[in-house]
C-alpha cells in the first residue's frame, strides 16, 4: 500500500492543504472538502468539520495563528496573503481574500522598492501590513478606530491615515475591506 504522501500527490497534485484532524485526513482542492477513508482506501466529498476553517484551498484548525504580510493585488483586485512562517511556504502567497482581519500589525514600506517605483513609475510589491492572521478569532470592535489607512509612494515613504494625514506605523487590529483598510488602536 502506498504511503499517504504518495496518495495525496496522486489525487491532489495542486492542493495547498492536507490536514489530519481528530484522527481523520482532510484535503481541500478547488474549494471542495475531501476526507480520506482508510477502510476503502479512497477520498470522498465531506462537510467541513467543526473546528476546521477553510480559506480558499487552505485548511486551518480554528485558532491557528499565522505570521503573514498582506498587500493589495492590483491585478486580481483583492488582498494577497504572503506567509512569514518558517518552512516551504515562507515568502509565498498562500491565499487571496476579498476581506480579512489582521492582529498585532506593523505597516512596512521597503524604501528601495519605493524609490524604484518613484524613478521608473512602475508598480511593485514593496509596501504591506505585517501581522498575525488568526483563523476563527472574533473582531474586537471595542478598540478605538484610527481611521482609514492609505499609502502612496509618490507622496511619502509611510502609511498614513486618510483624514488627517498622520503617519501610522502599527495597530492592534487592521480590517481589510473590499476598497479600504481600517486600523484600530
Amino acid at each position: 500500500m502506498p504511503n499517504f504522501d504518495t496518495k495525496v500527490r496522486k489525487n491532489f497534485r495542486k492542493t495547498r492543504s492536507v490536514i489530519t484532524y481528530n484522527g481523520n485526513i482532510y484535503a481541500s482542492h478547488n474549494g471542495i472538502m475531501w476526507k480520506y477513508d482508510e477502510s476503502s482506501n479512497s477520498w470522498y466529498r465531506s462537510m467541513l468539520p467543526k473546528g476546521l476553517i477553510q480559506s480558499g484551498d487552505s485548511l486551518y484548525v480554528e485558532g491557528t495563528e499565522i505570521k503573514v504580510d498582506i498587500y493589495r493585488n492590483l491585478h486580481k483586485k483583492c488582498w494577497s496573503v504572503r506567509s512569514r512562517e518558517p518552512g516551504p511556504l515562507y515568502g509565498r502567497v498562500i491565499e487571496h481574500m476579498k476581506e480579512g482581519v489582521l492582529f498585532d500589525c506593523r505597516f512596512t514600506v521597503g524604501e528601495k522598492g519605493r524609490l524604484k517605483v518613484v524613478n521608473t513609475r512602475r508598480k511593485n510589491v514593496h509596501a504591506f501590513v505585517r501581522g498575525k492572521l488568526i483563523y476563527g478569532k472574533k473582531l474586537d470592535l471595542a478598540l478605538a478606530s484610527l481611521g482609514e489607512v492609505s499609502y502612496n509612494p509618490y507622496k511619502s515613504g509611510h502609511f498614513y491615515t486618510r483624514g488627517d494625514g498622520k503617519f501610522i506605523h502599527k495597530a492592534k487590529m487592521v480590517r481589510f475591506l473590499k476598497d479600504k483598510v481600517v486600523a484600530y488602536a
